[in-house]
């Protein structure tokens, strides 16, 4: 009997973060926060998103050069069995370009300008059909809390939905001058 082909994809799962690398406050399980998979570094909210060296360029301008992966789930089904390869490269950028080239899954919008965030729990990537599930910096606020529009949340979550997406799902911020598609 011939047996088929199947590739064997490299994965790893995420766990919650105890510390603040940048502030050393305390982080538990479910508290929403930011993980570097290449440091294997966790960020409370309040610093992984903090902007302060805005006269800096590329990767020297944020808290932390590397993409971090947005942890802000209701479970952990999200949380298992990532695809590696959906972390991109350890790369850092010199120069702020925002060249990101893609549509975002909640509002329709183009992904220019801000940051981009990708699902690493939906879909196998760029190579299949639909490759990514992608949301803007805008409806990502919106369905942090930070913003209080109930409509658009819920139109947010029912396109999110059409795409299998669900709330237990885990994010990479990709930040401004990171093209994924070289990746």
């Amino acid at each position: 009997m011939l047996q088929p082909n199947i590739e064997k994809r490299e994965t790893v799962d995420l766990t919650f973060g105890s510390a603040c690398y940048q502030c050393l406050t305390s982080l538990k399980a479910f508290d929403p926060q930011f993980y570097c998979y290449f440091c294997k570094i966790w960020f409370c909210k309040n610093c992984g998103e903090d902007d302060k060296f805005q006269t800096r360029k590329g990767s020297k301008r944020m808290v932390h050069p590397h993409n971090l992966v947005w942890i802000n789930v209701f479970s952990e089904e999200g949380m298992h069995s990532i695809d590696t390869y959906k972390f991109g490269k350890n790369l850092d950028f010199d120069v702020n370009i925002q060249k990101h080239g893609g549509i975002c899954n909640g509002c329709g919008m183009s992904l220019n300008g801000g940051f981009r965030y990708i699902c690493l729990s939906c879909r196998p990537g760029p190579k299949s059909d639909g490759g990514y599930v992608d949301i803007c910096q805008k409806c990502m606020k919106c369905l942090s809390g930070e913003e209080n529009d109930e409509n658009k949340y819920n139109n947010i979550l029912e396109k999110l939905r059409k795409e299998n997406h669900n709330l237990s799902h885990v994010f990479l911020r990709i930040c401004f001058g990171n093209d994924y598609s070289k990746y």
